[in-house]
């Protein structure tokens, strides 16, 4: 009857107005609906029964808000097996954690503690390795530069040698793919959330084979990619040597070039010097077929275009992940002719793809991976 009162009301006041908007009770009138609602919706995730009488209380006053679920560790456990997203579930196929103390394949429980180092302070190195025909490729290489990043940024190594090799051969093996990447992390480790390493733990790995960067079939390279000076500063020095998990600056300076119609940004020193992309090296075909590539003062050494420089006796962008892609334009003017990468941008990336194709296991260059049978490893299951 309220309503119907009100409803009458609001009409005879909007009548001559010419408003047309359809007709609800006003905010204040619903207040009274909130305590309901809450209730209700609290109630849904309680293991118990409410006490009798039980209101909850106005947590946040005037707003219309809904009580926080508490989870217990079977819901917990079944949300995580639901929450991946359609990129991580297609393409993230096996996690090792040293956490865990073993190999996932649920894209859900590729998870790490919120105390972990690397999750709130950046406190770890990474690597990336390609993952070709069932081999990976230059793995030894990517170990190396690896284990280099850790002690230069202080973070201890465990597993490491032979045993560190296993795991990433067996996280691929795990993942019965036979084209794609892995990507380890070591990290510091679980510890307080201060920057000290008094009550650090044990340092911590985590390894991810993905086929996320495998050439998706709307990638052209005859495009080429339109890069941008990014006015973000570049990384210090001592940081920008070696691939670190604090990302945020390549993050920022990439999505400014985005915000901008580019594709990729590029760093620039104080003197206008171009470093490196925010995730590849930078390298040039000069008018006279010299190949220059930035020095790596300001960016890490880059396994990728050193293997360019060491197969050749244009500009470009050089990385584990894509390759050799062409630039077609640096802040909107055209680089070379300006109408695609140039031949040689091209056949370098040929180059490189014969060189990772073809395997080479005497040398060390491909490590085979052990799948077994693609069985998953029966016999590793605890």
């Amino acid at each position: 009857m309220q309503d119907a009162a009100m409803r009458q009301q609001c009409v005879a006041s909007t009548s001559g107005s010419g408003c047309s908007r359809a007709w609800r009770p006003c905010r204040a009138s619903r207040r009274h609906l909130v305590p309901t609602r809450a209730v209700l919706d609290f109630n849904m995730w309680q293991t118990g029964d409410l006490p009798a009488g039980y209101k909850p209380p106005t947590v946040v006053p005037g707003a219309r808000t809904l009580a926080t679920p508490r989870l217990d560790k079977e819901r917990v456990f079944q949300r995580l097996l639901d929450s991946p997203h359609p990129l991580s579930a297609r393409h993230h196929a096996a996690f090792y954690s040293s956490v865990l103390g073993g190999i996932t394949t649920e894209p859900g429980l590729m998870v790490l503690h919120a105390e972990d180092r690397m999750a709130h302070a950046g406190h770890a190195v990474y690597d990336v390795v390609p993952l070709v025909r069932g081999h990976l490729y230059q793995l030894d290489r990517h170990l190396a530069r690896a284990l280099a990043a850790a002690e230069e940024a202080g973070v201890a190594v465990a597993p490491s040698g032979d045993a560190l090799k296993r795991i990433l051969l067996d996280t691929a093996a795990a993942s019965r793919k036979l084209n794609g990447h892995v990507l380890f992390w070591l990290s510091a480790g679980a510890g307080g959330f201060g920057p000290g390493s008094a009550d650090l733990v044990e340092p911590s790995l985590f390894a991810l084979v993905t086929t996320e960067f495998a050439e998706p079939g709307d990638f052209d390279r005859t495009k080429g990619w339109r890069a941008r000076a990014s006015p973000v500063e570049p990384p210090p020095e001592y940081f920008a040597t070696f691939k670190n998990a604090s990302g945020l600056v390549g993050a920022v300076a990439q999505l400014e070039a985005e915000a901008n119609d580019c594709d990729v940004a590029l760093f620039v020193d104080a003197e206008d010097r171009v470093l490196s992309g925010t995730t590849a090296n930078l390298a040039v075909i000069t008018p006279d077929h010299t190949f220059v590539y930035a020095p790596f003062e300001r960016a890490p050494p880059g396994i990728t275009v050193q293997t360019i420089a060491e197969l050749i006796p244009q500009a470009m962008l050089i990385g584990s992940t894509r390759g050799v892609v062409g630039l077609t334009s640096l802040d909107g003017a055209p680089i070379g002719e300006g109408d695609g990468p140039g031949y040689m941008t091209l056949a370098l990336q040929q180059v490189l793809t014969n060189h990772r194709d073809e395997l080479d296991l005497q040398s060390g260059r491909h490590v085979r991976v052990p799948y077994g049978g693609l069985t998953g490893m029966p016999s590793q299951l605890v």
